[in-house]
């Protein structure tokens, strides 16, 4: 008996009524993944009188009729209709079935690949569509730490000029001394500022670290990868100017703040 996804072969000798041979079911994996046919054999017992013909294998017991060369099963999954057969019958059907099963792999290779690639073309427009906000976000902070920088820098020089003031003035008053300590505090200000906005949680270039994640730049046009590489550009350059801000920030400050700190006591004026 051969169906779409597979193919019931019996055979067996009769003596007295009592009958012993094999079964063997050759079946199509099942599901949408097939990937190879299963072979079943199994001892087939039974006993047939006149028409009527009584078998047991694999567990299952079966009822039928005989007539001529056609055999008639009935079992809970229903009704099966068998008729002669041959061992190239059965290779036949085993083919068939393998055929059909590598038919199906490659069709679900195929559709896999497809799948793969539409996902990987989404999550391409997906970030494309976000990267024009975060480029933004990146100049915006680009901005903003320089205009912390300037406010830094702008501090520190008045510092400094309090300073020379001070260091060519025969004489220094108390004012002065305070006027430049004033000025150093609104530096180190300015230096946390500036540290803070470097430090930002969320910031524009771990958020375009997290765009980028998991997305493949292979396939995207000239000009997409372009804006890509521009972005990370971009984000690589206001990370390093950070590390350099930082540095000489730090640098500038502590110099400013020896100077303060170093005012010659004995030109006070009196």
């Amino acid at each position: 008996m051969t169906r779409s996804n597979d193919a019931t072969y019996l055979k067996w000798t009769e003596s007295n009524g009592r009958i012993s041979g094999q079964s063997i079911v050759v079946t199509e994996a099942s599901g949408s993944t097939a990937s190879t046919t299963s072979e079943v054999s199994a001892n087939l017992t039974g006993t047939i009188n006149g028409s009527n013909i009584t078998l047991r294998t694999q567990g299952r017991n079966l009822t039928g009729t005989v007539s001529g060369s056609t055999l008639t099963l009935n079992s809970s999954r229903g009704t099966f209709t068998f008729r002669p057969g041959t061992v190239a019958d059965l290779n036949r059907d085993r083919a068939a079935l393998g055929g059909k099963v590598s038919r199906q792999r490659i069709a679900n290779a195929r559709a896999e690949a497809h799948a793969k690639q539409r996902a990987y073309e989404a999550a391409q427009q997906t970030m494309l569509r976000g990267l024009p906000t975060v480029v933004s976000n990146l100049t915006t902070w680009k901005q903003s730490l320089a205009a912390k920088n300037t406010a830094f820098t702008t501090a520190v020089a008045a510092v400094n000029h309090d300073m020379t003031v001070i260091d060519a003035a025969s004489c220094w008053t108390e004012d002065q001394a305070t006027n430049a300590e004033t000025d150093l505090s609104t530096a180190n200000d300015a230096l946390g500022a500036y540290a803070d906005a470097a430090d930002e949680m969320n910031s524009p270039a771990d958020a375009l670290t997290q765009l980028l994640n998991g997305v493949g730049m292979t396939g995207l046009s000239t000009t997409d990868a372009a804006k890509v590489t521009a972005a990370k550009n971009l984000s690589s350059s206001v990370q390093a100017s950070i590390t350099a801000t930082e540095s000489a920030e730090k640098s500038a400050e502590a110099a400013a703040a020896d100077r303060v700190s170093n005012i010659d006591p004995t030109k006070v004026c009196s």
